[in-house]
């Protein structure tokens, strides 16, 4: 089989880019390749089509660093770089990259991809110039913005048009419906068209990624793309977002290609966890729950009372010592970028991971003095990039009313090291940047 390649912000059958964001002067880019001669079959549902079984599960061994580039900050047109969620889509006419500028800007711009350079120190990296400065999209529909949406989200590049994933940070009332824009002409940004805003039936189950779907497994899952997100890191409110990676179906020429301005556009849940149905080892999450004013609040329950903050007391959210060691999901943890990886059986989701080892809370003081605005660990710390890896068969089951989504489990998840899990500022600081966005060419075959 070929090798596949992501950019993280990149893998090469395909390219899967992920951005790691760091709160300084560069946003680096790492690309990623995995061997796709792996793992044999280990699912043996009569109900999942043969061609499918016979594929193989990767493994995160299988995952080789293939370089890395960066992106200086600075302001060029409407916004900058600095600051962003790391948002990307590959340009696959031009070998490029769309990136989200500063995260309350709700801009995007596109920059040339430079050779990759195999290192771990950011000074070492090739910069990565513009081929289109940055334009503010949200305020640009015709439609108006009539939900306070004010975030940019996952983006994919689909035959000249971007489709363009948007949210409101902070939907206190988890009741926007608003989930899209399209820029119809994505190589001339600057005069393009924004049409929206597009409502997607998971609504903020569908906001922070979109990746294709392999030709393999189209005709199966009725769609050739998948959106997906998940809770805490970048959407508050747990109420609203998928407890865990989520997977949503749905077809582009729905969206792409259109002369409309807004509507509906139907998504299929293949995995999907709610705060009834968190992803745990157990089938329906971690119980007993902790409550707060009578509403479900927190996703762990221990008998320690944390000092009053704000005037308020809260109840301890997560402590390993009297709960277990949860390496699956907490309170703090985010997944960033999801796909299918070609030729395999693999739904591979990255982001972060915290609380894992030092326990935490919700609004508590951590180690540092820092107090959180909501969800954090105890130890600053205690935080680092992460995998969980999911069997398409499990998820095509979910599509054929066999499963739930919320009964996917992954079949592997960990720590996934990267070049760059911590990087020492110019003033001596140790940061921990995240995973914060993927991106992935499905035609170079490279």
């Amino acid at each position: 089989m070929k090798n596949s390649t992501f950019i993280f912000v990149c893998l090469l059958l395909t390219n899967i880019s992920f951005a790691t964001q760091v709160k300084s002067s560069s946003l680096s880019i790492i690309s990623m390749v995995t061997n796709l001669n792996t793992q044999k079959n280990t699912n043996n549902s009569t109900d999942v089509p043969a061609n499918i079984l016979a594929l193989p599960l990767i493994n995160i061994s299988d995952f080789t660093y293939q370089g890395a580039f960066r992106i200086k900050s600075g302001t060029k047109g409407e916004s900058k770089p600095s600051y962003s969620h790391g948002r990307l889509a590959f340009n696959s006419d031009h070998n490029s990259l769309f990136l989200s500028g500063f995260n309350l800007h709700g801009s995007i711009a596109e920059f040339e991809i430079p050779p990759l350079v195999i290192s771990d120190q950011i000074t070492d990296l090739n910069i990565g110039a513009y081929r289109q400065e940055f334009r503010k999209v949200l305020s640009e529909s015709d439609t108006g913005n009539t939900q306070n949406i004010n975030r940019v989200g996952g983006m994919e590049y689909i035959n000249g048009e971007l489709l363009i994933q948007v949210y409101d940070y902070f939907d206190g009332g988890a009741n926007n419906t608003h989930t899209s824009l399209v820029a119809r002409d994505a190589n001339n940004l600057s005069t393009s068209n924004i049409d929206g805003f597009f409502e997607f039936s998971g609504k903020a189950h569908e906001i922070l990624w979109v990746s294709p779907i392999p030709p393999e497994y189209q005709a199966i899952l009725g769609g050739d793309y998948i959106s997906g997100a998940s809770s805490a890191d970048q959407v508050s409110i747990n109420a609203r977002s998928s407890m865990g990676p989520s997977a949503w179906i749905f077809n582009s020429s729905d969206i792409i290609g259109k002369q409309a301005s807004s509507g509906q556009i139907p998504s299929t849940a293949i995995l999907d966890f709610s705060l009834a149905h968190i992803m745990a080892d157990t089938p329906s999450g971690w119980l007993p729950f902790s409550k707060y004013s009578g509403v479900i609040q927190f996703n762990y329950q221990t008998d320690v009372w944390f000092p009053t903050i704000f005037g308020k007391e809260f109840l301890d959210a997560y402590d390993p010592k009297n709960v277990g060691n949860n390496d699956i999901w907490t309170d703090s943890a985010s997944a960033n970028y999801g796909l299918i990886i070609p030729g395999t059986r693999t739904y591979a989701v990255f982001g972060q991971f915290s609380m894992r080892l030092s326990g935490g809370g919700y609004k508590i003081m951590q180690d540092n003095g820092h107090i959180c605005q909501g969800p954090c660990q105890f130890k600053r710390a205690d935080t680092e990039h992460y995998y969980w890896l999911f069997d398409m068969a499990d998820m095509i089951a979910v599509k054929q009313g066999v499963k739930q989504p919320y009964e996917v489990k992954p079949y592997a998840r960990g720590r996934f090291n990267t070049p760059f899990n911590t990087i020492d500022d110019p003033k001596g600081k140790t940061m921990r940047p995240r995973i914060a966005g993927g991106t992935y060419d499905e035609s170079s075959g490279t």
